[in-house]
């Protein structure tokens, strides 16, 4: 009945009205602000993951599983190589892509553009094919089956499209990463062939000339005359030959070592046994050398390839004569030591040299390594092969100085407790 309190209801309408508007206002933007935190915290996740995983096939269950979690979708990645597109997916995808489907990626990944599910290409198959580009070349294709009705809104395709420019990055830093690893070892690769030639010509030339030298004086009359002489070359030739058969034993192990094929054949075996042969082969390099062994009594058989082992102990022995003084006394000590792991097959083999700097104890079994200082001559395969050689019986290598000088390697083998059945002959 007023104009004022007319005036005042209109007011009171156009006060709520803009209080609903400017309400209505910041609940959209805090769902756009929240909509915006929960794509920017997935796409710094899969960021996150993909960059501490540690390997592609990582980086890929990754991207599948965030892919699959923040999309609801089931996720097929295929990746290219040698500019052709697998044609089954990585073991870490969820989905299965059949021949049609396979069709569609194969147009995305040639074409760089989404085809499949909610597109103009393809539109029957199940799943959408989105192309992972990276500023270089495309690296794959993702394959996304999404449980939608709708088609998604262009926002949602681009987060799409984030998602696969976060997963082709990814997928190119491993590649990049596996190349740069590939690169090393090839460069390393080479390096260990130019210093093993290297090192095998030098060493094949010193024995063969001693075996040619030695042949061709024995043709001389004069050497068939004297005895002496004649056995003095044989023995030569014998030396030589044995030099050459110990650095194509190395070779052989080296290479068995190096690409997994080495086969260890374990039986019960005479430590006495196996030291004595070992002795037996080394005896020409022995020769003038004062040589101790201590065995100790009732040593259990233990079990280990015999000829590994000797092989293992004439590297050992082969090195001691190498870098020791001609005359240098070296002893050979086998014993039991008692451990809670296990009891463990000790066997020791000393000289009296010089030792090696303790800086470099850490290092000599190491290929190619040499101590400064010392005389040249050897491959530097010998102690690394006995390393390898050691630790496939599932033992360690070690050395040390003596108390009073000179170097000790010792090898550190599993004795089992329960030694074989003794059977008796049958007649």
């Amino acid at each position: 009945t007023h104009a004022a309190d007319a005036v005042l209801l209109v007011l009171y309408f156009v006060i709520a009205l803009s209080a609903g508007s400017l309400a209505a206002r910041l609940r959209e933007q805090e769902r756009a602000a929240r909509h915006n935190a929960k794509r920017t915290l997935a796409l710094y996740t899969l960021a996150n993951e993909t960059a501490t995983a540690a390997s592609l096939s990582d980086v890929l269950a990754t991207a599948v599983e965030q892919i699959t979690r923040v999309f609801a979708a089931d996720v097929a990645i295929l990746l290219a190589a040698d500019d052709h597109l697998a044609r089954k997916p990585h073991p870490a995808s969820t989905l299965e892509v059949d021949a049609d489907a396979f069709v569609a990626a194969l147009w995305a990944y040639a074409n760089e553009k989404h085809a499949g599910q909610f597109t103009d290409i393809y539109p029957t198959v199940s799943a959408r094919f989105v192309p992972l580009r990276t500023p270089a070349r495309t690296v794959g294709v993702l394959g996304m089956q999404l449980h939608w009705v709708d088609p998604p809104t262009f926002e949602q395709s681009v987060f799409i499209e984030t998602f696969a420019s976060q997963v082709a990055l990814a997928i190119e830093r491993e590649v990049l990463a596996e190349a740069t690893r590939q690169n090393l070892m090839l460069r390393e690769s080479e390096r260990l062939y130019a210093t093993l030639l290297s090192s095998i010509s030098h060493e094949l030339r010193t024995p063969l000339a001693t075996i040619t030298g030695a042949a061709s004086s024995l043709r001389e009359p004069h050497s068939v005359e004297d005895a002496e002489v004649g056995r003095q070359l044989v023995r030569d030739i014998q030396v030589a030959a044995g030099r050459l058969n110990r650095l194509v034993e190395n070779l052989l192990d080296m290479s068995r070592l190096d690409s997994g094929r080495l086969q260890i054949r374990r039986d019960w075996c005479d430590v006495a046994e196996v030291i004595g042969v070992a002795l037996h082969s080394t005896a020409t390099l022995l020769d003038g050398r004062p040589l101790s062994t201590h065995i100790a009594p009732r040593l259990p058989l233990v079990q280990m390839d015999f000829r590994l082992i000797e092989q293992v102990l004439i590297n050992l022995i082969d090195n001691a004569c190498n870098y020791t003084p001609s005359g240098t006394p070296i002893a050979i000590d086998a014993r039991i030591e008692p451990n809670a792991g296990g009891d463990r097959l000790l066997i020791t083999v000393a000289d009296e040299g010089p030792g090696v700097p303790p800086d470099h104890l850490g290092r000599i079994f190491d290929k190619f390594y040499r101590v400064s200082g010392t005389a040249t001559g050897g491959t530097g395969l010998g102690l690394s092969i006995c390393k390898g050689l050691v630790e496939a019986h599932d033992g360690t290598l070690s050395a040390t100085n003596g108390a009073t000088g000179g170097l000790r390697v010792t090898i550190s083998l599993p004795a089992a407790a329960l030694q074989p059945p003794v059977q008796e002959a049958t007649l």
